[in-house]
């Protein structure tokens, strides 16, 4: 069945796996509320993403602490008249602040597509007997004024979105204000001007950790400094951390931590990094990061275009999820680092001295190797050369 996603007929990779049946070990799968019950440590611990599939009857109060565990949730229209699924997308969406896709399946009429879009549905399975370019054309003729009214402060989709649509306007005027600017103006404007008291940093205390978190406590000292604190760090790391704060004087590091629930249910044994590498940075990095930015609207990261891969086009200024993201490093180069270090006497991590380029969590970190690729001692062996926090989905 053809699935409308982002305003564009897409072929679906997920597996509608029915009541009963045996869950595939090698395919991203979508489970009822009775299976992931029935089977919720084997599926925990798979290593494809498992959505879920929820009737009109089901209550997502039932498995509120499990809701982060899906990539996917399907809501079943069962009638043109049955109008549940949109009290559940609301309840997932505003209430548990579900942030994962919400998929419409069954029968939706061309005339309330609109209302799904209001409610928080990402995607929905077009019916066969459906021609998709008459979807195309409701999608090009909606128009909506959002109601933005929320319980309790909650953020509801609608101001979700137009946040995201904000993140982007800014992130485009700020490239064009200060794309050519230096890297400690960059900075300082976005700390003391732009953002005052709305950004922070996020810092892995790496090998060049100590060239980003300079410039920022040359403007402000006490600019939130987030460190995912992952629980596989070196101790050389955790050292070198305590002793960049003392030497620069920053004074708001917050190390933050996994949710102790998520590491019982999916690592008892320690070795999630081995058997699932991408689901061992989700719960110990993605979703702790997630919770750590609630309430800023920048952060600032050390990425540089030179590292390669994904980063290879890397720009100043982005959007990600309703956030600007600020790479004020993005264009400098190693040797840039290098001297920048060496001409303000800046602690060097110490793994870094013993050929260790790119340094994360010691599990998955080697020394990198001589071919010009500074982060190919990470995940080696692997196609993996990202943890996901910049591309996890509430990022982009």
């Amino acid at each position: 069945m053809p699935l409308l996603k982002d305003g564009r007929i897409v072929e679906d990779p997920w597996v509608d796996v029915p009541p009963g049946e045996a869950v595939p070990a090698d395919q991203p799968a979508i489970v009822d509320l009775e299976a992931w019950q029935a089977q919720r440590a084997q599926l925990v611990g798979r290593n494809q993403a498992i959505g879920l599939r929820l009737a009109p009857g089901d209550s997502p109060d039932e498995i509120a602490e499990d809701l982060d565990r899906f990539s996917l949730i399907t809501l079943s229209f069962p009638a043109f008249t049955d109008g549940r699924s949109y009290s559940l997308a609301r309840q997932l969406r505003e209430k548990h602040r579900y942030r994962g896709e919400l998929r419409a399946v069954g029968n939706v009429l061309r005339d309330q597509f609109a209302f799904l879009y209001r409610c928080g549905f990402d995607a929905l399975d077009v019916a066969d007997t459906v021609t998709p370019k008459h979807w195309r054309t409701s999608i090009s003729e909606m128009g909506l004024a959002y109601q933005t009214a929320t319980k309790d402060g909650a953020r509801n989709v609608f101001q979700l979105r137009q946040r995201k649509r904000d993140a982007e306007t800014k992130a485009t005027l700020l490239a064009s204000q200060y794309g050519k600017h230096s890297s400690a103006d960059i900075v300082q404007r976005t700390i003391t001007d732009e953002f005052a008291g709305r950004i922070a940093v996020v810092s892995s205390f790496g090998a060049e950790a100590a060239v980003l978190l300079s410039l920022v406590a040359n403007v402000d000292r006490n600019t939130p400094v987030i460190f995912l604190e992952t629980g596989k760090h070196f101790p050389e790391t955790l050292a070198y951390r305590d002793q960049l704060v003392t030497h620069l004087g920053l004074t708001d590091v917050r190390s933050v931590s996994p949710d102790p629930g998520h590491l019982s249910d999916e690592d008892p044994d320690d070795a999630l990094w081995r058997k699932n590498p991408d689901r061992c940075c989700h719960i110990r990095k993605v979703l702790p990061l997630e919770r750590a930015l609630d309430g800023f609207d920048a952060w600032l990261t050390g990425r540089k275009q030179y590292q390669g891969g994904e980063r290879s086009d890397l720009p100043i200024f982005e959007a990600a999820d309703g956030r600007v993201k600020i790479n004020p490093l993005a264009v400098w180069s190693q040797s840039a680092v290098e001297r920048w270090i060496a001409a303000h006497d800046l602690p060097k991590h110490p793994l870094a001295e013993i050929g260790y380029l790119s340094i994360g969590c010691a599990p998955c970190t080697e020394q990198t190797t001589a071919t010009g690729d500074v982060r190919n001692g990470r995940w080696a062996g692997t196609e993996k050369t990202e943890c996901g926090i910049h591309k996890a989905k509430w990022a982009h």
